[in-house]
C-alpha cells in the first residue's frame, strides 16, 4: 500500500468515526444549547486535545497500553464516574434565566475546556479507536509521516467539532435549540448515565 493510500484510508476511517455521536458530541450540544459557540467552541479545544494526547501516545509505538486490562478497567471506571456526573448535573440543572452571551469569561472559558478535555480523555473507545486506527500503517512511516498524520488528526476534530459548536451555538438552529434546552438538557443528561453505566459494565468486565 502506497503512502497516499494509508493516508486516504486512515483520513477516511478517522473522520467517518468523527460523525458517529458520542459523549463529545453531547457534551458540545449541551454546552453549545446553554452558553453559546464561544462555549462550545472552548470544549471543543478541550475534546481536540485530550484526543492529541492518545494519538501522541499512539504514535508513540506505547500500544501495548491499549491491550493492558487493569488500564482499561482504570478508565473505564474513570469514564464512568464522570459521564454519570455530567449526566446528573444536566438532569437537574435550571433552565438558563438569560440568552447565552458571547462576552469573555475567563472562568467560564477554563471550565468548559476542562469539560471538554475530560471528556476525551476518560472515554477508553478513544484510545482504542487511535491504537486500531494506527495499526492500518500509520505508525511503520517516518517520524515525519506520523507528525504528519497526527497533526492532520488533531485539526480535523478541533476544526469539525467547533463548526458544530459555531452551528449549534448561534443563528436560527441555536434559537430552535435554546427553545427546548431543558428537554435537551434532560435528554443529554439520561444519555451520559446510560453511556455510563455501560462503561462501569464494560470496566467490571475488563
Amino acid at each position: 500500500m502506497s503512502a497516499l493510500q494509508s493516508f486516504i484510508l486512515i483520513a477516511t476511517a478517522h473522520f467517518l468515526a468523527l460523525l458517529s455521536p458520542g459523549p463529545d458530541f453531547l457534551l458540545i450540544l449541551a454546552t453549545s444549547t446553554r452558553h453559546g459557540s464561544r462555549a462550545g467552541v472552548r470544549a471543543s479545544a478541550g475534546i481536540a486535545l485530550a484526543n492529541g494526547v492518545y494519538i501522541a501516545v499512539a504514535l508513540a509505538g506505547v500500544s501495548a497500553l491499549a491491550r493492558s486490562p487493569a488500564l482499561l478497567s482504570a478508565l473505564g471506571w474513570g469514564g464512568a464516574a464522570y459521564l454519570a456526573w455530567l449526566g446528573a448535573k444536566l438532569l437537574s440543572a435550571k433552565a438558563a434565566d438569560h440568552p447565552a452571551s458571547s462576552a469573555a469569561d475567563p472562568a467560564a472559558d477554563t471550565a468548559v475546556f476542562r469539560a471538554g478535555f475530560l471528556s476525551g480523555l476518560l472515554n477508553p473507545k478513544n484510545m482504542l479507536f487511535y491504537f486500531s486506527l494506527f495499526s492500518l500503517g500509520a505508525e511503520q512511516g517516518s517520524a515525519l509521516t506520523r507528525t504528519g498524520y497526527g497533526l492532520w488528526m488533531f485539526t480535523v476534530v478541533f476544526c469539525w467539532d467547533a463548526w458544530l459548536a459555531r452551528s449549534l451555538g448561534r443563528g436560527r438552529l441555536h434559537q430552535w435549540f435554546n427553545a427546548r434546552q431543558r428537554k435537551i438538557e434532560r435528554g443529554c443528561g439520561a444519555l451520559f448515565v446510560l453511556l455510563a453505566a455501560g462503561l462501569a459494565l464494560g470496566a467490571r468486565g475488563a
